[in-house]
């Protein structure tokens, strides 16, 4: 596929994304199975925690507790992180792979410090 990332970042961005079709699953599944969607909540605070989303991490640990108790305070904490998770998705659908231009002329690439 002409500009598809490739290695480390592009697995990075294709877990994101099946987690991304989780999350959706499991804001299906919070009105049937609590514990099911508890589970996506906490898949995603680890995956959002590794790539750096902080908010999205946070709002996802607070979703995972909303979900534990027996109320409806998860609807709230649903919405944060429906919130948080769009504006994460915009930022990885931002980020582009450098093109085989660019790593031949001995450019840094997104996943090497520069020297």
């Amino acid at each position: 596929m002409p500009g598809a990332a490739v290695g480390p970042e592009a697995e990075r961005q294709r877990h994101f994304g099946r987690q991304a079709q989780a999350i959706g699953a499991g804001v299906v599944a919070v009105r049937c199975d609590r514990d099911a969607a508890a589970r996506v909540a906490h898949d995603l605070v680890g995956t959002a925690a590794t790539i750096g989303a902080t908010r999205l991490a946070i709002d996802a640990r607070d979703l995972e507790r909303a979900l534990a108790s027996t109320g409806e305070d998860y609807v709230v904490a649903l919405q944060a992180v429906r919130a948080a998770f769009v504006d994460v998705m915009a930022a990885v659908a931002s980020v582009r792979p450098p093109d085989a231009a660019e790593t031949r002329a001995g450019a840094p690439r997104a996943d090497e410090p520069e020297a």
